[in-house]
């Protein structure tokens, strides 16, 4: 975990820790090792590059131009701006390392079942199928974290 002032379009800076992940980013033939924030918060977000990458990748970019190029080579140009096979993370699905012990068959059936029910399975906003309630009986809930409580306020 790392912590950052992250400041998304709304304009709020918000103080997060975030986790961060090293991994080597590969662009033509040349790879370079950088850290990615994760920001498990959002969705539908793709990653950006920042200043920091383009010099540790040695990268020049040629406005004028629309370009791109690696500084030991800046004869050698690559046009930006062109459509790439972006690779679409799907959280329904069972992931690659998950369920190992687990025949094909079955992590077939299991992931047919979640794309299925998707809007079930899906992060983020509230569920409209279940409703969570602790049953009390007869006693009042209780208002406070007990972690909150002093000493005096526990009764012996």
């Amino acid at each position: 975990m790392a912590a950052a002032v992250v400041t998304l379009a709304d304009g709020i800076p918000r103080d997060k820790k975030l986790p961060v992940t090293n991994v080597n980013v590969k662009i033509k033939d040349k790879i370079t090792p950088t850290s990615f924030v994760i920001m498990p918060y959002l969705t539908q977000n793709h990653t950006l590059l920042g200043r920091e990458f383009l010099k540790m990748a040695n990268i020049g970019i040629g406005f004028q131009n629309e370009c791109w190029f690696f500084r030991d080579k800046p004869e050698h140009t690559f046009k930006y701006g062109i459509k790439t096979n972006s690779v679409n993370i799907n959280p329904i699905t069972l992931r690659q390392n998950e369920a190992q012990k687990i025949k094909d068959t079955a992590k077939d059936e299991t992931n047919t079942l979640l794309q299925k029910n998707r809007t079930i399975f899906e992060q983020g906003g509230e569920t409209t199928f279940v409703t969570h309630r602790i049953n009390t009986q007869n006693a009042v809930p209780i208002v406070t974290v007990p972690a909150e409580r002093t000493k005096e306020a526990i009764p012996a």
